[in-house]
C-alpha cells in the first residue's frame, strides 16, 4: 500500500499537471482572442504597398508612420506578409511569448512569486488590464494592436523593463532604441526611467542614454509638417487627455498615491524602479494634461500628440498590477488568494474595470470564502453582466481593443 507521503506527492504532481494544462489553455485562448490580424484597412494598405512590385506613388512616403518606422522594411526583408492570417497569427504569438516570458521572470525573480497557479492567475489579471484603469492604455503582455508597429514596440518594452530591473543598462538602451525604431508611442516613458536608473545605480553607464537619445533626434526630425488638429480628430482621447471624462481622470489620479502604498510591499530593487516609474509617469501625465489643455495653442508641439502621454501610462499601469498581485499573494491567506486573483481577472475580462473591480477584490479578500460563496458570486456577476448587454449577438468588451486601434497622422503637404 502507498504511504501517506507518497499519496501526497502524487496529489501534488497531479495538481501541478492540471495547473500547467489550464495555464497553457488560458494563454493560447488569450492570444487567439486578442488577435484579429491587421486592425483596420489603413494598415492593410501600408503592408500591401510593401509587397507591391510596380513603382507607384506610395502611401508609405506620404504618412508619418510609413516614413518613421523600420517595421515595413523588416516585413519586406523577411517576406512576412502578415495580411495572411496564419502568418500574422504566428508573428503575434512570437511577440506575445516574448512579453509573457518577461512577465514570468519579473513575477518569479523580482517579486518572489513561485507558485505556478499564482503566476498564471497574475498573468491573467495583467493580460486583461488594458483600458481597465485608463482608456487607450495597453499594459497586457498580449496586446490588442496585433499586426502593427506598436505591437512590436510594446513587446520589446517588456524586455527593456526586465533589463532595467537587472541593471543591464547598455542592453536596455539598445533594446529600447530598437523598440523606438518600430514605434516610440507610449514607450517613450521608459527613457527617463532608464536615465533615472543609471543616475541612481550606475553613473559609469551614463553613455547608454546617448544611444536612444541620438536615435530619437534622428527619428523625430521633420515633425513640423504634422497636423495636430488631424491627430486629435482621428485619435481622440488616445492622444488628447482633455477628451477623457473628468471622473475617469480624477479616478486615475488616485492610482498614483495607491501605487505609492502598494510599492512599499515590494522587494528593494523593484521598489526603487517602481518609484522611478511613479514619478516619471506622474510628471508625464500631468505635464501632458496641462500642455494639451492650456499651452499647446501658443506652442504647438506635434511630438506630444504623436508620443501620446495617455499611451505612456502603460508602464505605470503594468507596475501597478504587478504590485497589486504581489500584495494579494503575500497578504491574502492561501485559501483565498487564488480566488481573489481569479475574480479580479474575471472582472477585467467581462469589462469591469478600476475602481469597481478593485473594491470587489478588496471585499473578497476579507470575506470568509467557501466554494458555494465563490460560485454564487460568479453567478451574480454573470447575471449583472447579462443585464447590461444588449439583445442579440455581442462580443465581450475585451475585444473592443480592435476598434480602438489608430494609425499615426498623415503629413500635410
Amino acid at each position: 500500500m502507498l504511504r501517506f507521503s507518497e499519496i501526497t506527492k502524487q496529489g501534488y504532481k497531479m495538481k501541478s499537471i492540471i495547473v500547467y494544462i489550464l495555464g497553457f489553455t488560458f494563454l493560447v485562448l488569450t492570444m487567439l482572442v486578442k488577435y484579429h490580424g491587421l486592425p483596420h484597412e489603413a494598415y492593410a494598405q501600408l503592408v500591401g504597398e510593401v509587397f507591391r512590385s510596380e513603382n507607384t506613388d506610395s502611401i508609405l512616403r506620404d504618412s508619418f508612420l510609413g516614413r518613421h518606422t523600420v517595421y515595413f522594411t523588416l516585413l519586406k526583408i523577411l517576406h512576412l506578409d502578415i495580411r495572411i492570417y496564419e502568418v500574422g497569427l504566428a508573428f503575434h504569438i512570437v511577440l506575445s511569448l516574448l512579453a509573457l516570458a518577461c512577465v514570468v521572470f519579473i513575477l518569479r525573480w523580482d517579486l518572489g512569486i513561485y507558485d505556478p497557479a499564482l503566476i498564471i492567475l497574475s498573468i491573467a489579471v495583467i493580460a486583461f488590464a488594458d483600458n481597465r484603469i485608463l482608456p487607450c492604455t495597453y499594459a497586457g503582455p498580449v496586446m490588442g494592436l496585433a499586426g502593427t508597429p506598436a505591437a512590436v514596440a510594446h513587446a520589446l518594452s517588456f524586455l527593456v523593463i526586465l533589463l532595467i530591473l537587472r541593471q543591464r543598462y547598455y542592453w536596455a538602451a539598445v533594446v529600447f532604441t530598437a523598440a523606438c525604431a518600430f514605434n516610440p508611442r507610449g514607450i517613450f516613458v521608459l527613457y527617463p526611467i532608464l536615465a533615472g536608473g543609471i543616475l541612481l545605480n550606475s553613473m559609469s553607464s551614463w553613455p547608454a542614454v546617448l544611444i536612444p537619445g541620438i536615435w530619437g533626434a534622428i527619428q523625430y526630425s521633420g515633425l513640423e509638417s504634422v497636423s495636430i488638429a488631424e491627430i486629435i480628430q482621428r485619435d481622440g482621447s488616445e492622444s488628447h487627455i482633455p477628451l477623457i471624462e473628468w471622473r475617469r481622470l480624477l479616478a486615475f489620479m488616485l492610482v498614483f498615491p495607491l501605487f505609492a502604498i502598494l510599492n512599499k510591499y515590494n522587494p528593494a530593487q523593484f521598489r526603487r524602479t517602481g518609484e522611478l516609474v511613479l514619478w516619471t509617469s506622474l510628471a508625464v501625465f500631468c505635464g501632458g494634461w496641462v500642455y494639451q489643455t492650456w499651452i499647446y495653442q501658443k506652442f504647438p508641439l506635434p511630438e506630444v500628440w504623436l508620443l501620446s502621454p495617455v499611451r505612456g501610462m502603460s508602464c505605470f499601469v503594468l507596475f501597478v498590477h504587478l504590485s497589486l498581485v504581489r500584495l494579494i499573494c503575500i497578504r491574502v491567506p492561501a485559501v483565498r488568494r487564488e480566488f481573489v486573483l481569479g475574480m479580479l481577472a474575471f472582472a477585467y475580462l467581462i469589462g469591469i474595470g478600476y475602481p469597481l473591480a478593485w473594491i470587489a477584490t478588496g471585499f473578497l479578500a476579507i470575506m470568509p470564502v467557501t466554494p458555494f460563496t465563490a460560485a454564487s458570486l460568479c453567478i451574480i456577476v454573470l447575471i449583472l453582466q447579462l443585464a447590461r448587454m444588449e439583445k442579440g449577438p455581442r462580443i465581450y468588451p475585451v475585444l473592443s481593443n480592435y476598434d480602438q486601434a489608430h494609425t499615426w497622422g498623415q503629413i500635410n503637404k
